[in-house]
């Protein structure tokens, strides 16, 4: 697998030379591939199918509850499908359900394609005022702008669910982390400070005014990037495995990471 990965970026064209790298850094850049199967890619995040009925397989996969411990529903794009395998494996006491499509921002008057507009039509309208939910988790590649649809759109799913929890932007970079930290590896340089040099400003700032924003409107925030720079960006999730595998999107054990965090701010307990 690692192999084909390597031999994959070397086909790409005006890529550095990864097959005079060191062996630490090949490892590192396989990561640097579109791993999506731990956010269920074409099942429970969808990507480019039409979908117009969600009362039959869709919702016996990825909307089942059970009624033996809490259900929660993981509503976004796919910054809330990389969140899912992380949440279903540290929080065992919890059922995590999930709705999540490519580019589709769970927020009042938010655009995107038909499957996105499809499933969100169905969740918001239909699911969630019958479905008799513990918590939805919320979260999104956000921008600034979205503050004002998303505080609408809490504000509404708070009058059925006892608990709304918003996750905040993530740390992102100007090309994949892997290949960031294959770069340092291979030049000796400090890898936490060459990646620090390519980490995107803007998700900082972003981050402040929606915490700002949501601790005024009483809604529940995890602040996602203060769990990743706690001080300093974190950059592996367990050895030798980056917590990104491109310039945002958690791997299945940053997902993990990230879920920890959050489980012992939000339920007050996570697997070790």
């Amino acid at each position: 697998m690692i192999a084909v990965a390597v031999a994959a970026l070397l086909l790409r064209p005006g890529i550095e030379q990864f097959w005079n790298y060191p062996s630490q850094a090949t490892d590192v850049i396989a990561y640097a591939k579109i791993d999506e199967s731990h956010m269920r890619v074409g099942t429970c995040f969808l990507i480019t199918s039409l979908r117009a009925d969600f009362s039959g397989p869709y919702k016996d996969n990825c909307l089942s509850l059970k009624p033996d411990r809490p259900n929660f529903l993981v509503l976004g794009d796919s910054h809330a499908a990389h969140l899912w395998s992380g949440l279903q494996s540290t929080q065992a006491n919890v059922n995590f359900l999930q709705a999540t499509a490519s580019g589709c921002k769970p927020i009042d008057g938010a655009a995107g394609l038909q499957h996105c507009r499809d499933l969100m039509a169905y969740v918001l309208e239909t699911f969630i005022p019958n479905a008799h939910l513990d918590g939805i988790i919320i979260s999104g590649r956000w921008e600034i702008a979205d503050l004002s649809g998303l505080i609408s759109t809490v504000q509404r799913l708070s009058r059925h669910i006892p608990r709304v929890i918003v996750f905040g932007p993530i740390v992102e970079y100007d090309q994949s982390l892997p290949r960031i930290l294959a770069k340092a590896i291979a030049s000796g340089r400090p890898l936490s400070g060459y990646a620090t040099e390519h980490r995107r400003p803007a998700q900082k700032e972003i981050n402040l005014t929606f915490a700002k924003a949501l601790k005024k409107e009483g809604i529940e925030y995890f602040s996602t990037y203060e769990a990743i720079c706690d001080p300093e960006s974190l950059i592996w999730a367990e050895e030798g495995v980056p917590l990104q595998f491109d310039d945002g999107h958690l791997t299945r054990q940053g997902s993990a990471y990230v879920a920890r965090k959050f489980g012992r701010q939000v339920f007050s307990s996570a697997a070790p």
